[in-house]
């Protein structure tokens, strides 16, 4: 785990040690031409990876193109655009590969109408949530 950190940049690689749950906290992470990786397709990173991002819209420091409390990838030139989309771009452009363990499924719908105080979600497909696990439900309209 980190401390709070103010930015990471990465131009090398930063490859996550799959071993235990990792927390990372930062106000900027900036991928910069480098590798930033949290398991792999074919390795898929079987612990708890937190990655907590601080710093408010207005009181954060808004760094070039990238803005404020971010996760950014770029290339290693850091290039602005400033000819349009047909600029090249210089460098080698960054990667941030993210792969958790396999799920059978991680979102639904509620298939019964959900009260205030209910104990109990009865949902149309089978999941495979686990324990401790938060559940966002958004309203919708029929």
């Amino acid at each position: 785990d980190t401390p709070k950190l103010l930015i990471i940049t990465v131009e090398g690689e930063l490859v996550w040690d799959d071993t235990r749950d990792l927390h990372m906290q930062a106000t900027y992470i900036w991928i910069k031409g480098g590798t930033f990786e949290i398991g792999t397709e074919d390795h898929p990173f079987m612990h708890r990876a937190l990655v907590t991002l601080y710093g408010g819209k207005y009181d954060a420091v808004r760094l070039p193109v990238v803005g404020a409390k971010c996760l950014a990838v770029s290339n290693t030139q850091f290039t602005i655009r400033e000819y349009g989309d047909g600029a090249i771009e210089e460098g080698d452009i960054g990667t941030l590969d993210i792969h958790g363990a396999p799920r059978l499924k991680v979102w639904t719908r509620i298939s019964k109408t959900v009260y205030p105080g209910d104990r109990v979600i009865i949902v149309q497909d089978d999941v495979d949530f686990k324990p401790g696990e938060e559940l966002m439900i958004a309203a919708t309209k029929t």
